[in-house]
Formats: structure tokens, sequence, C-alpha cells
């Protein structure tokens, strides 16, 4: 195979064969290692997955795509990969540590604060003691409902985008995260006064759900939380980092995406984990929370820059989620999470473009299906959206 032992005559036709040989051979020598790798890879992970590392099962399946990235959907490593998720819920720890809310603020320099803008049109009088939080570059702006008037403003972050009543009822408080001290803060909706404040030291989500307050904490942690006196008493501890916030079911279950692999499921009143589903998504594919709508629980998931997935899931007998149907698409890159109203959810892309499905599951098979969308923009644009009755 050596050319240049040759005549100079009889070179230049045999160098071309000589070099596909060599990648011919070179391709039967990588597809051997690549199976070695796979076999051995498979037999790593089955042997991890009953043993207190069963987390390095999928740093030894990442090790293996890394190496050879065809064999991410190899039959095999999915099936090798998915039998972990059963052995999870043994791994999801609860520990009763309370951490205690103050009720004081932290110590600033600033005196005081004024903000100043300007309201114009008439009152709505169906409106009067509601709020209306708006998060604009760090600083939450509380303005009434009724008027427009700017009740109060806080800066509390960079990081923060939003805040949250903790109930629907006409004067409820704000909770916000405080991202600049990685504090939960619960401030009176009248006039901004500090009710209590959770320390948390770390970045987390906070979700409401009728009773239900919690935080979903970095490093893999879902806190229970005192509405009442912002006290934490339960802390779930999971083998792997989260992504977003957790998701209450309409049979009382929590949904908590993990950053890859998993869906963890447990039940909203012990906090126990019930089961774990296995649905496949690499790390950073999901960064909105699931929508839980008519029993159903869809799960956005960017699969690829220009593609994206809906997931459908039911509650399994077993207390845990089964697919119902296959994936609904959606083009390009989700904008803002899922919003859902009664049967309908929509789902909107980053240039805007909007996809509305139908969800009846009385539908067995397809109980999610598309029924109307709305032309996109060349570029991609800011997205704000609500859904209105009718």
């Amino acid at each position: 195979d050596e050319p240049a032992y040759l005549p100079a005559s009889q070179r230049a036709g045999i160098n071309s064969r000589i070099e596909r040989s060599r990648e011919r051979v070179a391709a039967v020598v990588r597809n051997i290692e690549e199976q070695s790798r796979l076999k051995q890879t498979i037999a790593d992970i089955n042997a991890l997955a009953g043993s207190d590392d069963i987390m390095q099962a999928y740093a030894r399946r990442d090790a293996l795509v890394k190496a050879y990235p065809r064999l991410r959907s190899n039959t095999k490593l999915v099936e090798a990969v998915r039998a972990l998720a059963s052995q999870l819920a043994q791994h999801v720890t609860l520990r009763e540590e309370t951490v205690s809310a103050a009720q004081e603020e932290r110590p600033s320099p600033v005196v005081a604060e004024v903000a100043l803008a300007d309201a114009t049109g008439e009152a709505i009088a169906e409106l009067k003691d509601q709020v209306v939080p708006i998060v604009i570059d760090g600083a939450l702006h509380v303005l009434a409902a009724d008027t427009g008037q700017l009740l109060w403003r806080r800066f509390v972050g960079n990081e923060t985008t939003s805040a949250t009543l903790i109930s629907p009822e006409p004067g409820a408080d704000l909770l916000v995260a405080d991202t600049v001290h990685h504090d939960l803060l619960r401030l009176r909706a009248s006039d901004g006064q500090l009710i209590w404040r959770l320390p948390v030291n770390r970045s987390f989500h906070v979700v409401v759900d009728g009773p239900y307050l919690w935080l979903t904490v970095e490093g893999g942690e879902l806190w229970d939380i005192d509405p009442a006196s912002g006290d934490c008493r339960r802390q779930v501890q999971f083998p792997q980092p989260l992504a977003g916030p957790a998701r209450l079911t309409e049979s009382g279950a929590i949904i908590q995406v993990a950053d890859h692999s998993n869906i963890y499921v447990l039940d909203a009143a012990t906090l126990r984990c019930n089961s774990v589903y296995y649905l496949g998504h690499a790390r950073g594919t999901i960064s909105h929370p699931p929508k839980v709508a008519l029993g159903l629980v869809l799960v956005p998931h960017q699969v690829e820059l220009r593609r994206a997935l809906v997931h459908v899931l039911r509650e399994a007998e077993d207390a845990g989620l089964a697919s119902t149907q296959a994936p609904v698409a959606l083009k390009g890159q989700f904008g803002m999470p899922l919003l859902a109203d009664g049967n309908h959810v929509v789902g909107i892309n980053q240039q805007g473009e909007v996809s509305l499905w139908e969800v009846d599951p009385a539908r067995q098979e397809t109980p999610v299906q598309k029924i109307a969308e709305a032309s996109s923009s060349a570029e991609p644009i800011a997205v704000e959206a609500a859904l209105r009755d009718g």
C-alpha cells in the first residue's frame, strides 16, 4: 500500500485506489471500535443501574455519544438508558429541615425612592383593588389595574423577569425573586411593604398553584414553602439538576422536568416520588415548563435550533406518566411558555408564528390536534401574549 515503491508511470493510477482502500480499512476499524464501545457502555450502564452511582451511567452514555454521535438513537443504548428511570425514584430523598424566613429588610444605604409615572384614560371599576406587576430592566413596577396608576417600584435584579400574585383574590400579595440576593420576597400589593423574606442563596423558580408554594432550586432541589410564614420545612433532593419550575396536575401530582432525560412525578401532599418518566431530552433543550390541560401534560422540547416538539403525556394508572400520541410540532424556537385556556393550547415561536391546538381527551389516539396557524415575522421578535375567553 505504499506507491513510492512503484515506478512513476504506475503511481498516478494506483494512488487513488490505495487511498480508497485505506479509507475502507479505517471505516471498518472505526466500526469495530464503535460496536465494542457500545457493548461495553451498555454493560456499564446496566451495572450502574442498581448502584448509588447511577448518575454515572448517564456520563458513560454521554461520553459514548460524544465520540460516536450516530449512536445517540441506537435502540439498545436508548433502551438501556430508559431502564434507568425505573431505578431513579429511590434516589429522590426528602429532608425536613427548617429554613426560616425573615420579616425585616436587608440593610441598604438607600433611604427612600420616588417613582414617577403618568396614567391616562378612564378608570375601570371592575378592576378596583387589583394590581398589575411588571418587571422592566430588573425593576418591579406595580400598577393599579383600575386606573393604571403606578403604586410603587422596587429593584429586584436584572435576572428577574416576572412577579406572581399569591392568589387570584383582589389585593393579593406578590411573590418575586430578588435575584441580587437570591431571596424570595412576599410583598404587600398596595404599597410594596415586605411581609417576609426567605433567603435561598441560590437561583430558583417560583411555583404557586392553589394552596401550594414551591421553589425549584439550583442544585436539584424542590422546596415546600408555607405561604403564610415564608418558612421552608421540607426539601426534596433529586439526583440530577432540574429544568425550570414544577407543575401540578389535576390529580394532585407534581411534574418536575430534569435538565436531561427524565421527568419526575411526585405526590404533592407527601412529596414522595411516585415514578420517573424517560423523555430522552438532551441538556438545555427544555427551558419552558410543562402545561397541564384537561388531564394531559404538554412538554415543550426544543429538539434542534429550528425544530421544536410538544410531547403529549397523560397520567398513568401507576401514578406515573405515559405517552398518548406522537409529539406535535412547532416551527423554529419557542418564544414563550405554552398558553392554555379550556380546551385550547397556544404555542408561539420567536418569529411570532402562532400555532393553536385543540385538546380533546376523548380522542384516544390524537387528543391534541392543530386547528389553526398564523404566519410569522422573518426576524426574531420579543413575544408576549395572553389568552382571552372566546
